[in-house]
């Protein structure tokens, strides 16, 4: 009797995993369109705009222009940042390495000499009227600026933790500690919510990561829950599409210091089709510095509405945006720095003419354009690119879109913005990008010719499993408007036929159903 109780208790655990792992797996690659797809339609909704403000920052932390990094930048930047009037917004945000500069995620000793211990969640710092010991400055100064404002904060810093304090298998410093890149969440009480300390370090070697990405949430005073990533997070699976899927969360907030990459990586373009994509809010705040390409920053909105900034002068005082404007304004191309995907020479390439469709094809990766465009009598440069495969750092990439080129060579589409100024004349009445992609996570880039930001988003995406050939996925727009680059995108993609890989979850809880009956 004993040995079947146990049978059946395991079976019991068996079968409540397998459901659980089921239903995450299908919920991570379900479609949004039901029929043949001919149509590429999706309807984008009138969604309630939430009922919450927010303050996002651009800002040059003190320092960037020093060779040494000394502890005393961290309050100089905290003093910058302490702005006194929140107009009655409820969520703060500041950027990415906005206390420390960018120079410590190359420099271990100045990581080193910047970092702090952040205590347990449900600690209120700044109950303690003594002053703070070095190592807890920061968290400290930001527990209380969170309980003077009133409102709910949310900053980014480096981490430090003792080795002999925390179970990991990444390799210790000689200094004796692990050292991350972390953002903390505060109420207005000042009560630290949550921490995360970012996974997909992007060029960061002073700085560890965890053994695997933490899916991190923490809700606010006013009772929506948020996601915590960090910069290039939103690029890959994990934790960012992970807190979607699975942990069914529709808020983010996102410290960012990116450099903008032409032709589908500037920060705002990513920061929109993402939101747009995952039909989630989100709150970005910047690391501004122009030169090197660092700006950028939003507020998108689920619905398709968003606000959003380029700073364009670095150092000063910190560009705050209430976001209260009007539609954002355009900005000249000539103050918008970018670097150049370096990608770019290694993909296939279709040149238009006067065409009204092209085809371009990447080994078995194929993308199909429609257009009707007036190009009037001067040259120009546009060509339809599509590229599969890895990129520099390993991560698989797909991508496809009609992009303006500086010239006839493929690797010229991530040149500046400058070197295609006939795509500020040039106009297209109707855009319609088709692929076939290997995953379902795909998002729209789209960078308008004469600014420096996404157009307005007023198309139409659309996915639709197929059994031979994977997602096709359309991108439709048809209203005048002039381009520079139309494309999708999908970065660390999961190769998945959706329909067959549901089958040995199927069979495996037919088989635990059928051992319980037994």
């Amino acid at each position: 009797m004993k040995i079947e109780k146990t049978f059946l208790f395991c079976l019991l655990v068996l079968l409540a995993t397998l459901r659980v792992r089921c239903r995450n797996f299908i919920a991570d690659e379900e479609t949004v369109v039901v029929g043949d797809g001919s149509d590429l339609y999706v309807g984008n909704g009138k969604a309630a705009k939430e009922h919450y403000g927010t303050i996002t920052f651009q800002y040059t932390p003190v320092g960037w222009d020093q060779e040494e990094l000394q502890f005393n930048i961290i309050e100089q930047n905290l003093d910058q940042l302490s702005i006194d009037d929140t107009k009655g917004r409820k969520l703060m945000v500041f950027p990415e390495y906005a206390l420390t500069t960018i120079k410590v995620k190359d420099d271990r000793k100045a990581a080193f000499r910047l970092s702090q211990i952040v205590p347990g969640n449900g600690i209120i710092l700044c109950d303690d009227a003594a002053d703070p010991e070095q190592d807890y400055l920061a968290v400290h100064r930001l527990s209380c600026l969170a309980q003077r404002l009133q409102i709910d904060l949310v900053a980014n810093l480096v981490e430090k933790v003792e080795c002999s304090a925390t179970e990991t298998n990444q390799p210790c410093g000689s200094d004796g500690v692990l050292l991350y890149n972390t953002n903390v969440a505060f109420d207005k009480d000042g009560r630290l919510l949550a921490k995360y300390r970012k996974f997909n370090l992007l060029q960061e070697p002073a700085l560890n990561r965890t053994d695997s990405a933490e899916a991190v949430t923490f809700t606010t005073s006013f009772g929506v829950t948020f996601g915590l990533v960090t910069g290039h997070d939103l690029l890959f699976h994990k934790p960012a599409v992970e807190l979607v899927n699975v942990h069914r969360v529709t808020h983010f907030v996102h410290p960012t210091a990116w450099v903008n990459t032409l032709p589908f990586k500037t920060g705002t373009q990513i920061q929109m089709g993402w939101s747009r994509t995952l039909k989630v809010n989100l709150v970005s705040s910047s690391y501004l510095h122009v030169e090197k390409g660092y700006s950028g920053a939003g507020v998108y909105r689920k619905d398709g509405t968003y606000r959003m900034a380029i700073g364009l002068e670095t150092g000063g005082e910190p560009i705050v945006d209430f976001f209260d404007q009007e539609d954002a304004v355009d900005l000249t191309m000539k103050n918008f720095h970018t670097e150049s995907d370096a990608l770019m020479a290694e993909f296939s390439s279709t040149l238009l003419l006067n065409n009204k469709t092209a085809e371009t094809c990447h080994g078995q990766f194929c993308c199909q354009l429609e257009i009707e465009a007036d190009f009037g009598d001067e040259d120009h440069f546009y060509q339809l690119v599509a590229f599969s495969g890895k990129d520099g750092a390993g991560i698989q990439i797909q991508a496809c879109g009609l992009v303006a080129c500086a010239n006839a060579e493929v690797a010229s589409c991530g040149n500046a913005l400058g070197e295609s100024e006939y795509a500020t004349r040039a106009s297209f009445n109707s855009l319609l990008l088709k692929g076939n992609f290997s995953s379902s996570h795909v998002i729209p880039s789209t960078l308008h010719s004469e600014s420096t930001l996404p157009f307005s988003f007023r198309g139409q995406l659309a996915r639709q499993w197929h059994e031979n050939s994977g997602w096709l996925f359309g991108l439709a727009l048809r209203q005048p408007i002039k381009v520079h680059t139309f494309a999708l995108y999908s970065h660390d993609y999961r190769v998945s036929n959706n329909a067959a890989a549901t089958i040995p979850c199927l069979i495996s809880l037919l088989c635990a159903t059928v051992g319980l009956l037994v």
